[in-house]
């Protein structure tokens, strides 16, 4: 949890730096989706 948890506010990673995410069975558990799915968005590459 904690781990997830400061993903969802990794400002350490830059923005656009993956091509694609591989969730499985994940955000069910995480509280604070919202956020981990915002940062998602953020470092994922155009049409990513």
């Amino acid at each position: 949890m904690q781990t997830a948890k400061r993903f969802g506010y990794a400002n350490y990673i830059p923005d656009n730096s993956f091509d694609t995410f591989i969730l499985t069975k994940m955000l069910h558990i995480i509280y604070e989706y919202q956020e981990v799915l915002k940062t998602y968005s953020r470092i994922l590459k155009p049409r990513g």
